[in-house]
C-alpha cells in the first residue's frame, strides 16, 4: 500500500488509546500570518473537543505576532531560523560557515526537545516537507495530515483527501482534518485576535486625532508580498476618490513593515484626483492586533487577498476582497451578507500562480472600480439613511 492509498474513513475505533483523548497536541502551520490566523478555528476546534489537552502550536518565529498569549493555544515553539544581519554587512566565509553550524545545531537541539514531549497527536495542517518531517520526527503516536505527495505521505498514519482544501473556504476545510475523531462539523470557524488595553487605547488616540470617532471610514490593504495578486494603485486611488465623493467615507490605508512609502504614494496619488483632499489618510504603523481592532471599527476591511483582509476579518470586520489569482470561494469568509470576494467570472482568473505568464494581468487590470465599489455598498448597506 502506497501513502496515497491509506485509509479516509473515520477511524476511531483503530486510534492508539493515547490519541482517543490527547493529552497533548502539535498543530504544525508554521506560516505565512494568513495561514496562521485561518487555522486558528482547528485550534479552537481541538481545545472544545479535548478541554484538557495541551495544545502546542509550531511556527516560524513570525507567528508570535499571533499567537503569543492566545486563548487557544496553551504553548507556542518557534523552529530555529537564520540569524539576521544588516543588509550591508560583509559576510566572511569563515562567517557564513559559522552561521550554518551554528542554525544546524539549534535545529538538532530543537528536534530532540520536540521528540522528548511525546505528543499523544499531531495534526500538519500544512503538509510541505518541513511540517512533514517535523511531525515524523515529533514521534507523536498518531499523526495527521491532507493527502500529499510521497515520500511525504509516510510520514503520518492518516491522511484526509487534498481536494478539501478546494472545496471551500479555508478556514473550514482545516477541519476535517478531524475526521479520524469521527467530527466533521463546526458551527465555529472565525479566527480571533484579542487587542490588548493598551493597543485599544491607541487605536482609540488615532482615531480620535483624525475625527474618525463617527467610524465613517474603510480600511484598506493595497499591499501584497506577489505583485501579481496586487489591484493596480490607481483603482485604489480612484475607489477612495468615489468613496469619499459619494458618500463622504474617508479611506485608512494599512500597511506592514516596509511599506509606508508605497502608502504615501498612494495618499498622494488619491490626492491628486478631483475632489479626493482629505480622503484618505496613511496611519502610523499598527500591530496586528491594533490592527484588527481598528478593523473592527471601521465600516469594512477592502483590499487584496492578503494576511490583512484576514486579521480583519479576526477583528470582526466586514470585508471586501479582491481576488485575481486565487479563488475567491477559498479565502473569502462564506457569510454573503457581511463578506464578499469581488473577482471577475471571465478570461484568465484563479490561476494560483505567483507569476503570470500573459502580456497583461487581465484578472487584476480589468477589474473595474464600480464592481468593487458596488460590492462595498452592499456589504455595508450603502447609502446610510
Amino acid at each position: 500500500m502506497t501513502g496515497n492509498d491509506l485509509p479516509t474513513i473515520p477511524l476511531f475505533a483503530h486510534l492508539p488509546l493515547r490519541a482517543r483523548a490527547p493529552k497533548t497536541i502539535l498543530i504544525l502551520l508554521p506560516r505565512q500570518l494568513g495561514d496562521i490566523l485561518l487555522g486558528m478555528p482547528l485550534a479552537h476546534a481541538l481545545k472544545t473537543q479535548f478541554p484538557d489537552a495541551h495544545l502546542v502550536w509550531y511556527a516560524h518565529p513570525m507567528g508570535r505576532l499571533l499567537l503569543e498569549g492566545h486563548p487557544w493555544v496553551d504553548e507556542l515553539v518557534c523552529y530555529p531560523t537564520p540569524r539576521k544581519r544588516e543588509p550591508a554587512e560583509r559576510r566572511s566565509f569563515l562567517m557564513r560557515v559559522q552561521d550554518a553550524v551554528r542554525l544546524a545545531l539549534a535545529e538538532v537541539a530543537f528536534v530532540r526537545a520536540l521528540r522528548a514531549r511525546c505528543f499523544d497527536v499531531a495534526v500538519d495542517a500544512m503538509s510541505n516537507p518541513r511540517t512533514a518531517l517535523t511531525a515524523w520526527v515529533s514521534g507523536a503516536a498518531f499523526r495527521v495530515s491532507f493527502r500529499t505527495r510521497f515520500p511525504r505521505t509516510l510520514a503520518f498514519h492518516f491522511l484526509v483527501p487534498r481536494a478539501r482544501l478546494a472545496e471551500g473556504y479555508v478556514a473550514q476545510a482545516r477541519l476535517s482534518l478531524l475526521e479520524p475523531w469521527g467530527l466533521h462539523t463546526f458551527p465555529h470557524f472565525e479566527a480571533l485576535l484579542p487587542c490588548r488595553p493598551n493597543e485599544k487605547a491607541r487605536v482609540e488616540a488615532f482615531l480620535e486625532s483624525h475625527a474618525l470617532n463617527d467610524g465613517r471610514f474603510v480600511v484598506c490593504a493595497p499591499a501584497h508580498r506577489h505583485a501579481v495578486r496586487k489591484w493596480p494603485a490607481e483603482k485604489f486611488a480612484a475607489l477612495a476618490n468615489a468613496l469619499f465623493a459619494r458618500h463622504g467615507i474617508r479611506t485608512v490605508w494599512l500597511w506592514g513593515p516596509g511599506e509606508e512609502s508605497e502608502m504615501r504614494a498612494l495618499q498622494e496619488l488619491s490626492e491628486s484626483l478631483k475632489g479626493s483632499r482629505g480622503a484618505s489618510i496613511v496611519p502610523p504603523l499598527l500591530t496586528l492586533r491594533e490592527t484588527a481592532f481598528l478593523a473592527g471599527l471601521s465600516l469594512c476591511f477592502v483590499g487584496n487577498s492578503n494576511g490583512l483582509s484576514h486579521v480583519a476579518v479576526a477583528g470582526g470586520a466586514k470585508s471586501v476582497q479582491i481576488h485575481g489569482p486565487t479563488n475567491a470561494t477559498n479565502w473569502t469568509f462564506p457569510v454573503s451578507t457581511r463578506h464578499e470576494g469581488v473577482q471577475r467570472n471571465t478570461g484568465c482568473v484563479k490561476c494560483e500562480k505567483n507569476s503570470c505568464a500573459l502580456a497583461r494581468r487581465e484578472c487584476l487590470e480589468d477589474l473595474e472600480v464600480e464592481t468593487v465599489f458596488s460590492a462595498i455598498e452592499r456589504v455595508v448597506a450603502l447609502p446610510f439613511p
